[in-house]
């Protein structure tokens, strides 16, 4: 974990040596930088930009808290996942001033959290999408046809007595099959 703050402007200021590390720079390489130009600075031109960096962007111009905020960025060569929350700050007339917040590197649960539903969607021995997968991906079809006020169809292929194959065959003719 790591603090950070910004100026009225977004600009960082006081950057830690954690913060900074986590970006792998140096405090004075950061200081005064813009966080939502560092955050967005490896996006591809013309790409859409992250969700997360949307909604940041959003609760930064409304001077809004916000919490657990999840920002996809590259650092390096890496991506990386980021959980931000901050505060706005004020001076004694009310003003705003800036934010202080804390950041926390959760690229590994992010991944891990990735790698379980797709594991929990798809047939680990043919690599195929599985009933629940199949099921999440015919109701999307359904609602879409249903908001479009078209059709959708589902071609379903039942191979009795597949067992069979395997037993005789051996697993790896079943999987080509």
């Amino acid at each position: 974990d790591w603090l950070w703050q910004t100026d009225a402007g977004g600009c960082l200021k006081q950057v830690s040596s954690r913060f900074a590390t986590a970006l792998l720079s140096r405090p004075n390489k950061v200081e005064g930088v813009p966080l939502l130009a560092l955050l967005a600075k490896d996006l591809p031109s013309g790409a859409p930009q992250p969700h997360g960096l949307v909604e940041l962007r959003s609760k930064m111009e409304e001077k809004a808290s916000f919490a657990s905020l999840t920002i996809a960025l590259h650092v390096g060569e890496e991506k990386r996942w980021w959980q931000l929350s901050a505060a706005p700050k004020r001076d004694d007339q009310d003003r705003f001033i800036g934010y202080q917040g804390v950041g926390t590197d959760v690229t590994d649960q992010y991944v891990s959290a990735k790698q379980i539903a797709r594991l929990a969607r798809i047939d680990t021995v043919t690599n195929l999408p599985n009933r629940l997968s199949i099921q999440e991906e015919l109701a999307e079809a359904l609602a879409e046809a249903v908001s479009t006020n078209s059709r959708c169809a589902m071609l379903i292929i039942d191979l009795d007595r597949f067992k069979i194959i395997n037993d005789t065959m051996g697993h790896g003719m079943g999987d080509q099959l």
